[in-house]
């Protein structure tokens, strides 16, 4: 670490703080910032610009997270609002980014976290995300548990990144005793048997054993003979006094031999946290003398540690210089707190928790910041038992439902998920405003599908759909009720849903015997345009109704993609014909793009979808918005046909930078899905179009998306079987995949059929490049009924390539 100049960060997670999203990991990072602005002008100026670099505009997303980083980045333009799923993977793109800023193999970083069996999910997924895609020598993760807690935290986790677990035993019956032999300066036969008496009780803990030294000290059962010069103990009275086992009680008996100040300040601090400051305490005991002094004799006792302050004691004779900077304080140990806080009943908890969060929600407002929202909310969620007035309740609930919003923006839906049922069970009945509870109903309807209470979601959306007569608000719920059918493959229902919602606004989508004419009259309609005039319609971003209408025609449109192509057809049509009429939205051009598809791979016109995939480009440059889908639409289902296979490559390479950034990770894997087949199509060297596939195959991997996966796995084993890597001749098995396993698990119903298509098309050429075309007709027959699943891809050509080609190989072969 000193030699590579890395940084240590220190971070301790709280049982009270699994509800705030990415608490550990902002806590470490805060004082990463701080290291980093201890450093010259000149390294911080490095600093600025490998992070502006890395984040790519993102910036505001960190100091929304940790205000603090602005000294270092400086002031940040706004970021753009996407959906919620993109939102999610964009800020797990730009925390990543940032961590591998500092997290290189030149320069590591080290990340240890106490108490890790109270980490927020958040961050650990985040975590988990980072250690698998990063360097083992450039970061390292370490986490200490207690063992009770270790093994019942690993299951509830589900973790997928390697953990490596090493225990640390106590102190065995022969260290505790040279311990006793060391402190009291006594030989080895007197010290064994109180060595054998602490090590019983302590099972070697090394704080326990301190602890129970001490008691025995406090109690006068271990006492220095100063006529003898030694120190002396009676192990009948010791056994007598029944002295425990737990450690709690060793506290709770010390905290009560504190002055009663000690012990107040004690109690405030174990309900503000483990880590609190001097100013809050002065400002939460104002008008209570002898503050200092109850907060020395706290540290002299051992149950408190300043943390700046070079000692103890010179914490107490601190100059007034110092005394900013030697503001924070801890508690020793996590035992001590709990001991503390096991000290009150629950009314005082209570009551210290709300004088704790009413006073960091003065601060707040007097600041006009919103960094410490999460630990205020927390702090009066504690205390709102002794909540009683209508007003204070309805302020709680909304302060749960901006804490809700904040977390879900951070792309922490359980957090947000909690605070959306807080904000609607305080809300007082009798000031129960009925649009407020919908804006919480709808965001708790939506945090339930994104933490895949499916059954939950869709219960919420129904009562909602008798809430609300509004059209706009109707149209919200609709479409989110169809992500909930998209996302359980129920597309027929998703279709019919957005149908009704079409029809609630005003709007209908025709029947599907209808979907000649549709095209039809929309290309009628298109008579007289120049594409390129449909870039400078105007801009209808404001309209509200319209934005909803596209909105549930794209959903319709991914419904009905690959079972209902009528049906697919018609909504992208429906969506162009909305942009000419009422002007251009951001959803304009993915419409565009997708006809282009359609004139091109339904149609023939080839040279006319290439047009309006050129012009659905420039319109998402325009709108900034939803360029990722649309490179990745013109790159990989238009430009092959108008463009060598180098330019395609180019445009799904910008398509899979602009995707990852935005964290639409999904598009950007489907953008290296068409990527690949580029390869092996345009005669890239077998062993580069292994490593581009192999990287797929990671990404889908680390994602975890099976029909991905096994796409990948697909073209890795047609490459192992062209490189002569495999078994035998045109056969997909190797030592790791068996080709029978491979193929049952692209026949299940839950396999996409494209996969399944792609499968049979490199089969079939592996099987005719071996001359073994009986078999290659079959499996090219097979192909030719699930072909129709590819809509533009370029695969598709391979297929009635090698469909043409296989009847005359025998003949090859004759002539040869």
């Amino acid at each position: 670490m000193l030699q590579r100049h890395g940084y240590f960060l220190i971070s301790q997670c709280e049982e009270f703080g699994q509800d705030e999203p990415y608490a550990c990991l902002v806590q470490a990072l805060r004082d990463l910032i701080r290291q980093v602005l201890t450093e010259s002008e000149t390294q911080v100026a490095r600093w600025r610009s490998r992070i502006l670099t890395a984040v790519q505009g993102n910036g505001q997303i960190l100091v929304d997270m940790m205000p603090e980083i602005g000294l270092v980045i400086g002031p940040q333009p706004p970021v753009r609002d996407l959906s919620t799923r993109e939102t999610q993977n964009r800020f797990h793109w730009v925390m990543q980014s940032f961590i591998r800023v500092f997290a290189t193999v030149d320069h590591p970083l080290v990340l240890a976290i106490d108490d890790l069996a109270w980490v927020d999910r958040a961050s650990w997924n985040l975590i988990q995300q980072l250690t698998q895609s990063l360097d083992p020598l450039a970061l390292l993760v370490l986490g200490s548990e207690r063992t009770d807690r270790w093994k019942a935290f690993l299951d509830r986790q589900n973790q997928t990144a390697a953990v490596e677990t090493i225990a640390i035993e106590g102190l065995d019956r022969a260290w505790i005793t040279q311990w006793i032999v060391d402190s009291l300066r006594c030989d080895h036969g007197t010290a064994e048997p109180l060595g054998q008496l602490i090590f019983n009780r302590t099972q070697g803990n090394p704080f326990f054993a301190h602890q129970l030294l001490e008691f025995l000290h406090r109690q006068r059962l271990l006492r220095f003979n100063f006529d003898l010069g030694r120190w002396q103990w009676d192990l009948d009275m010791i056994h007598n006094r029944g002295i425990t086992e737990d450690v709690i009680d060793l506290m709770v008996a010390k905290i009560r031999n504190l002055a009663p100040m000690a012990q107040s300040i004690l109690k405030l601090a174990a309900c503000i946290g483990s880590e609190f400051s001097l100013q809050d305490l002065e400002a939460l005991c104002e008008g209570t003398g002898g503050l200092r002094e109850g907060l020395q004799e706290a540290i002299q006792s051992g149950l408190l540690i300043p943390l700046l302050a070079r000692s103890v004691e010179g914490w107490g004779r601190r100059s007034a210089r110092d005394a900013q900077a030697d503001q924070h304080f801890k508690f020793i140990h996590d035992r001590v707190r709990q001991a503390t806080y096991s000290l009150m009943q629950d009314d005082e908890r209570c009551s210290q928790h709300l004088k704790v969060g009413q006073h960091g929600l003065q601060q707040m407002l007097a600041q006009r910041q919103d960094d410490r929202l999460f630990t205020v909310v927390q702090q009066l969620n504690l205390g709102r038992a002794l909540m009683q007035n209508p007003v204070q309740l309805l302020e709680l609930a909304q302060l749960n439902f901006n804490a809700g919003r904040k977390a879900k923006r951070a792309a922490a839906y359980e957090p947000a998920l909690k605070h959306f049922v807080t904000a609607q069970e305080l809300l007082p009945e009798e000031l129960r405003d009925a649009d407020f509870l919908l804006k919480i109903d709808l965001e708790l309807a939506e945090c339930q599908y994104l933490c895949g209470q499916l059954t939950e979601a869709e219960t919420t959306l129904q009562s909602l759909q008798d809430a609300s007569q509004a059209p706009l608000i109707q149209a919200q719920i609709y479409a989110l009720q169809m992500a909930c059918c998209i996302h359980q493959n129920r597309y027929e229902e998703a279709i019919d849903l957005g149908q009704q919602g079409l029809t609630i606004l005003g709007a209908q989508l025709p029947e599907v015997t209808e979907a000649d004419r549709v095209l039809d009259a929309l290309q009628n309609r298109l008579i007289g345009y120049e594409v390129d005039q449909l870039v400078g319609l105007p801009r209808a971003e404001h309209d509200r109704a319209l934005q909803s209408q596209m909105q549930l025609l794209q959903y319709v449109a991914a419904a009905a993609i690959t079972g209902d192509r009528a049906r697919y057809q018609m909504a992208i049509c429906q969506m162009v014909a909305l942009s000419i009429q009422h002007g251009n939205t951001e959803r304009s051009a993915y419409a565009y793009v997708a006809y282009g598809t359609i004139l091109g791979a339904g149609l023939g016109n080839y040279s006319g979808g290439h047009r309006f995939g050129k012009a659905a480009l420039q319109l998402s440059l325009q709108f900034n918005a939803l360029q990722g889908i649309t490179l990745f639409s013109y790159g990989g289902l238009l430009a092959h046909w108008k463009e060598p296979f180098d330019a395609c490559e180019n445009h799904l390479r910008d398509a899979f930078q602009h995707c990852y950034r935005m964290g639409d990770l999904l598009y950007a894997l489907y953008t290296l899905a068409l990527s690949t087949d580029v390869h092996l199509l345009s005669g890239l060297p077998l062993h580069q179009a292994q490593q581009e596939i192999d990287s797929f195959h990671d990404l889908a991997q680390q994602r975890q998306h099976a029909s991905m996966l096994l796409d990948a796995r697909v073209k890795q084993q047609f490459l192992l079987s062209l490189r002569g890597m495999t078994t035998e001749a045109a056969s997909f098995s190797n030592a790791q995949v068996a080709e029978a396993d491979l193929l049952a698990q692209l026949q299940r119903p839950s396999s996409p059929k494209n996969t399944l298509s792609r499968y049979f098309i490199y089969k079939a050429q592996s099987l005719y490049l071996c001359e073994q075309y009986d078999q290659a007709l079959e499996m090219a027959q097979r192909s030719q009924a699930l072909v129709h699943h590819h809509f533009g891809v370029v695969v598709a050509v391979e297929h009635y390539f090698y469909y043409a080609l296989i009847p005359g190989g025998p003949l090859r072969q004759r002539w040869n």
